[in-house]
């Protein structure tokens, strides 16, 4: 009885020998090929901030760099100061600009009782002197307001506002509805249309629509 005794004990203790617990999970950083038993313990490597591009919901250690998706660019309106990869900037007209283009193109053509008289069309484009650009900066605010710069004149504070791609803004005492052509990081763009009618005699008409552009670089 007791030799039987003697040898249940000593199989119990070879088992015991033989069994080891630990991480069994060839994919997990801890993993033992000699575990017999998993006990849970196994540690995941990868990203474990669900907002990463490369999320590891498993992920128990964070020893991986976090990839993130979103624009890298700070002055686009989506910027994302995480991304790492960036994806496509949305830009609008807020900052601060440097006047590089004032245009006019002026066409003009005759009328008789509402009709174009042929071959009375003119056609004028002015460009302002790099030196004579008024205001020579603009600078747009989240809260509606807008600053303008002039070489000979005191600064003028002002509104603005935008619908669509139809931005109104105040320069000095002049209110503009120009169209937002062309927003990126470096470059905007706006173009205005205008139209001025001189009546020379109760059936003739001086008709003159102006196109005015435009042109800034950020700062």
């Amino acid at each position: 009885m007791t030799n039987k005794i003697l040898f249940i004990s000593g199989f119990l203790m070879l088992f015991v020998q033989c069994s080891k617990e630990g991480c069994s999970d060839v994919n997990a950083l801890n993993y033992d090929s000699k575990v017999t038993k998993d006990d849970g313990s196994c540690v995941y490597v990868g990203c474990n901030d669900p907002d990463a591009f490369n999320y590891n919901p498993i992920a128990s250690s964070d020893s991986i760099v976090c990839i993130y998706e979103g624009c890298t660019d700070s002055v686009a309106v989506n910027y994302n100061p995480k991304a790492t990869i960036s994806t496509e900037c949305i830009y609008n007209n807020v900052g601060s600009w440097n006047t590089t283009k004032q245009e006019y193109i002026d066409s003009t053509y005759l009328t008789s009782n509402g009709v174009i008289i042929p071959n009375t069309n003119t056609t004028t484009t002015t460009t302002t002197p790099t030196d004579s650009l008024s205001p020579n900066q603009i600078d747009f605010y989240n809260n509606g307001t807008i600053i303008s710069y002039y070489p000979s004149e005191p600064i003028h504070v002002g509104n603005w506002s935008i619908l669509s791609d139809n931005l109104s803004f105040e320069l000095n005492d002049t209110s503009l509805v120009m169209k937002v052509d062309t927003v990126n990081s470096v470059f905007l763009r706006l173009i205005g249309v205008s139209t001025d009618t001189i009546i020379i005699n109760s059936v003739s008409n001086s008709l003159t629509t102006r196109h005015s552009i435009f042109e800034f670089s950020r700062n």
